[in-house]
């Protein structure tokens, strides 16, 4: 589009970079033409990136591959944020005016909250008692009532009022463009998507990447690295026959039993183990 800036949420002249692009144009053969005839396609790589004063932080990145067309732009690449390095996904739809632009980072922006052995790692949701209020660029306010306030000044109870106003608290929700609703204190669950001014939802929340993925570790049945340290094979068709797949663990299936006496009065199990069947079909089992 001719006014490009308006779809970004801050100014384009604090963007640094050293582009190489590739740019085609389609346009009908006639002697006038519109500029919305004419179709653009650009595949550039942005080296040496840099974005200052964004969120009162600079970004910056060795490469960014950028693909724009009349429809959108497209920017993808590592990102550098406090020397933590995030995966930038950003779509910008030109079609459309208004909550037009998806931005995803994906990482970790400290690498405290990247060590498995940490409860942080696991257990990064908000304490019980947190709300609304809790969250950056979302604030209350308590808006006082004044009895003798003037006529026609102030917000309390003007004289002569026949309906007694009170106090009240007020939610003063920051939903301008750039601005970002983290929870306070570095907790990160639930994700929630971005509420507006008057406590619309306006965003839908990146769920592919803030969720895991496919591919992860836990759902990929041929994972062989070094860090396993059980792996249990359940496409069998009963419980003896389970097994560790990382040969480091005896697996031994034993559920209730009776216990009784032998002759010579010691404990032995009264009960003849049987095997359980497993479920193959994976709408039924329990996980």
């Amino acid at each position: 589009p001719k006014d490009l800036k308006r779809f970004f949420p801050f100014e384009i002249e604090k963007i640094s970079a050293l582009t190489k692009s590739n740019v085609s144009f389609k346009f009908p053969l006639k002697s006038k033409i519109s500029f919305e005839e004419i179709k653009i396609f650009s595949n550039s790589m942005m080296n040496d990136f840099r974005l200052t004063g964004l969120l009162s932080k600079d970004f910056t990145s060795k490469s960014l591959n950028v693909s724009v067309s009349n429809k959108g732009i497209n920017i993808l690449g590592d990102i550098f944020v406090d020397n933590q390095k995030l995966k930038l996904n950003w779509k910008q739809d030109f079609t459309n005016d208004e909550n037009s632009g998806i931005v995803t980072f994906e990482g970790f922006l400290n690498d405290s909250f990247d060590i498995p052995f940490e409860d942080i790692y696991w257990k990064n949701h908000v304490p019980s008692d947190f709300n609304y209020s809790n969250l950056s660029n979302v604030s209350t306010e308590e808006v006082f009532v004044d009895d003798e306030v003037d006529v026609g000044v102030g917000v309390g109870v003007t004289r002569g009022s026949k309906v007694k106003r009170t106090s009240y608290t007020k939610i003063i929700i920051d939903d301008s463009s750039g601005s970002v609703q983290q929870w306070n204190g570095g907790y990160l669950y639930p994700i929630l998507p971005k509420i507006d001014k008057f406590g619309v939802f306006v965003e839908e929340v990146n769920t592919n990447d803030n969720y895991g993925s496919q591919d992860a570790f836990i759902t990929n049945l041929q994972e062989i690295t070094g860090s396993l340290i059980l792996n249990v094979d359940f496409n069998k068709t009963n419980t003896d026959k389970l097994e560790d797949l990382t040969s480091k663990n005896n697996i031994k299936y034993l559920k209730d039993f009776e216990i009784g006496f032998d002759d010579n009065l010691r404990l032995e199990n009264k009960t003849i183990p049987i095997p359980d069947y497993l479920e193959k079909d994976k709408t039924e089992q329990a996980f």
